[in-house]
């Protein structure tokens, strides 16, 4: 995990906010948290559950930024690529 994803993990895990050109985690009034890539939201943090979205963006990047929100969220679980399929594991 590059330096980048590791902040937004570590954002995500501490509920602070970050921010950088690219991506942003924002902190709602309601507590939920939401990771932002590219103007895009990739992962949307509740109390008892957890949404993520490509919004059809299947890059590398994208898969990193919504395993680095996972990882933040403490969820077990990660999303790989095999034979050009997303797929999440848990």
């Amino acid at each position: 995990m590059n330096k980048t994803m590791s902040q937004i993990a570590n954002a995500v895990k501490t509920k602070t906010k970050f921010h950088s050109k690219l991506y942003d985690v924002n902190l709602r009034d309601n507590g939920n948290i939401e990771v932002v890539y590219r103007g895009t939201l990739v992962a949307l943090v509740m109390a008892d559950k957890m949404f993520v979205s490509s919004d059809g963006w299947y890059t590398t990047t994208t898969k990193h930024v919504i395993n680095a929100a996972l990882q933040g969220a403490g969820v077990p679980a990660f999303v790989y690529l095999h034979k050009f399929d997303w797929y999440i594991t848990m």
